[in-house]
């Protein structure tokens, strides 16, 4: 692999983790907002931004390591990981479209193309971190 292919594969990691970052404070302003609101929902939102910090930090496969069970097979860890960045992708759209309905605008139409946009963005990024390579 040449020099200018791995520049380019860096590029293209780091676009990822910066909108993977971007849902994790979408999340994180979920879960606050969750709090405020004396929802129960928070406490699964705050277990899923742990697990999701860590995954972000580290990587899937020191994850797996981390909490890995003996008796719990692979393939049960491959489930854990899949089922985390299902729950990660559902509270960074929950906590984007709360930010969405809290922006003091009159006509919040506009803002539907640009959150698609987000949410693709942000998902592909999440499927692609969350990767067991």
């Amino acid at each position: 692999m040449s020099k200018r292919n791995l520049k380019i594969n860096n590029k293209k990691n780091y676009f990822s983790y910066i909108f993977a970052w971007l849902a994790f404070c979408f999340s994180l302003y979920g879960c606050f907002v969750d709090y405020l609101s004396s929802s129960l929902i928070w406490v699964l939102t705050g277990f899923t931004l742990i697990f999701s910090f860590v995954t972000l930090k580290s990587g899937t496969k020191s994850f797996i390591k981390l909490f890995k069970v003996s008796r719990i097979s692979n393939y049960a860890n491959h489930v854990i990981v899949r089922l985390l960045a299902l729950l990660f992708l559902f509270t960074s759209t929950r906590g984007m479209i709360q930010l969405i309905l809290n922006i003091p605008i009159y006509d919040k139409s506009i803002l539907f193309i640009p959150s698609i946009i987000f949410f693709i963005c942000y998902s592909g990024s999440i499927i692609n971190i969350f990767a067991i390579k």
